[in-house]
Formats: C-alpha cells, structure tokens, sequence
C-alpha cells in the first residue's frame, strides 16, 4: 500500500518534526554534560516556543530539576524576551 499524493506531505512534515525532537534531545543531552561541567553556575535557561512547552519541554525540565536539585532550571517562552536573551548569549538551550 502506497501513500497517496495528498498524504505525502503530512508525513514528509512528521518526519522532519520527529528529526526536529531529536536533534532537540540531543541538544539537551550536551547541555546536561553543560550543567555538569560548569559547576559556578546555579542557573541552566532553556529557551522555547510555547507548543514545545506544552508537548514536552516542561517534562524534560522537571526530570532535570528532579536529577540536578541544586540548580535552577529556567525556561523563556515569550517571544521578545526570548530572542533578547539569545541576542545576550544568555541561553543554554533554544528549542523552536
């Protein structure tokens, strides 16, 4: 069974949003090693869009807050602020 024409981009854009979240967690995981290394620094700031936050930015925080309870994990979704602090290299993560 063969997708159909109209089919095709849905799943063309389902696979690039899945790619997306992988690249994501990855980039996660080398800040993880981030926090790890930088032992000064009680803050770790993720920067992201408001829909990642519903889907799953906010269960990747509490885990990380629940493992590294010593930290503060802040996460930026307002759009000015946002693009703010990455203009100050302020964020460890940017997650769209």
């Amino acid at each position: 069974m063969q997708p159909t024409k109209f089919v095709l981009p849905f799943l063309k854009h389902g696979s690039h949003i899945l790619l997306e979240v992988e690249n994501t967690k990855s980039a996660l995981l080398d800040a993880n090693k981030q926090v790890k290394a930088i032992k000064t620094s009680k803050e770790f700031r993720i920067a992201a869009g408001l829909r990642s936050c519903r889907l799953w930015i906010n269960e990747a925080v509490q885990k990380l807050s629940d493992k590294y309870s010593d930290r503060r994990v802040v996460v930026d979704h307002d759009l000015l602020y946002l693009y703010q602090r990455l203009l100050n290299d302020e964020v460890d993560v940017g997650v769209t």
